[in-house]
């Protein structure tokens, strides 16, 4: 059985919350296939950290948790800080149901824990392919853990948000993801540590 089944198996997670995380598995094809944007690779998981014994633990229990993805399926990991204070679990795997298992453990761990108020959301960006001035964009699915829902951010330069494009391709996708609907919980996350050097 594979990262994925044993995934399953281990959790305690309504099998509902975690469908509609995993959803973006099989949406994952249709942004590809139909809208051209392709993974970059890599996810993460935001979480905002506490200053407790129970927490610091937890941090330095989590390397050797989630040397598991990385052991059986390659998914490689890091914790970096960001500028604004909270901290990320950055994973990397080219596989992207691998990568997508990763984060649903590492969101498990702190759930488990008893920290799953601290996970924030978990972010998965896409780039499209070149346009006819050679340009790409670069579009986050942001998954919202307390409210299992994503929502698409598509940062532009100087912190702008191209928010008509995020509400275009969110329109196409509320088929197979279950988007946000109310507008104000779709919260840019700026400063994600990662993100410039994916892909």
């Amino acid at each position: 059985m594979g990262l994925l089944g044993r995934l399953f198996r281990r959790t305690s997670k309504p099998q509902s919350q975690q469908d509609r995380l995993l959803a973006l598995a099989s949406a994952r094809i249709t942004l590809e296939s139909v809208y051209r944007l392709h993974p970059l690779g890599s996810a993460g998981v935001c979480f905002r950290p506490q200053s407790t014994s129970a927490f610091e633990n937890l941090l330095a229990d989590l390397p050797g948790l989630l040397g598991i993805a990385q052991r059986e399926a390659g998914t490689r990991f890091r914790l970096l800080p960001d500028e604004y204070g909270t901290r990320w679990v950055v994973l990397q795997d080219r596989d992207f149901d691998d990568l997508l298992s990763a984060v649903q453990l590492a969101a498990d761990t702190f759930r488990e824990r008893g920290f799953g108020a601290q996970v924030l959301a978990a972010v998965f960006p896409f780039r499209s392919e070149a346009d006819f001035e050679g340009k790409r964009r670069t579009v986050v699915w942001i998954y919202h853990f307390r409210r299992a829902t994503f929502y698409p951010f598509i940062p532009r330069p100087g912190q702008k948000r191209d928010t008509a494009e995020e509400l275009a391709i969110a329109s196409k996708m509320e088929k197979e993801l279950p988007i946000e609907k109310e507008l104000e919980a779709w919260y840019p996350l700026w400063g994600i540590p990662f993100l410039e050097e994916a892909g």
